[in-house]
Formats: C-alpha cells, structure tokens, sequence
C-alpha cells in the first residue's frame, strides 16, 4: 500500500488505505488509482468487514469550473467500480469542488 494512516478519536479508529491526490476528469480513473492495492480482495473485506464490524468509505473530489473552456468531468461509476463497492460492502461518496 502506498499510504497507511491509522488515528483514533475517542473509542473510534480509523485507517486510511490508498490515497490518490492526482485529480482526473475522469472520477473511474480516480478511484481505480486509489483502490489498486484492494482490487480483487473485495470477499476478504466484506468478510472483515462482518467479523469486526468495519465500515469502508470510498471517497472523491472531483473538481468542477463553473465556467469557461474545461474539459467535463466524467462523474458516473463504471461497472467495475461498482461492483467492488458491492463485493466488499463499501460506501461510496463524490464530494464535489465546484469553482
């Protein structure tokens, strides 16, 4: 994995697992970036994900010009994608920058 980070907050811990800070119009290509290291061990987490009572959040900032010349953004999933965040029981979420 290229990053881990594990903090802790009152009785919660969390661990980041894949970090992608390259922006691409395309949110696919965002997340594959992110998820290279999981793809494949989608029965594994969801299987962790029911013994330790684990919650997997998979997020995107997509960055969106209001105006002028530049290029749209591809925001919808593709099948792939889609099928991870079901195999391994994951949440999903595109917060959007929009300038």
């Amino acid at each position: 994995m290229d990053t881990i980070k594990v903090s802790t907050l009152g009785d919660t811990t969390s661990m980041r697992i894949g970090f992608n800070d390259t922006y691409d119009v395309n949110v696919n290509n965002m997340f594959r970036s992110t998820l290279k290291d999981l793809l494949g061990k989608e029965e594994r987490l969801a299987e962790l994900k029911s013994e330790l009572g684990l919650d997997y959040y998979l997020v995107a900032v997509p960055e969106i010009a209001s105006k002028g010349d530049e290029v749209h953004q591809i925001l919808s999933l593709d099948a792939d994608i889609v099928e991870f965040l079901y195999l391994s029981k994951a949440t999903h979420d595109l917060d959007y920058y929009i300038f």
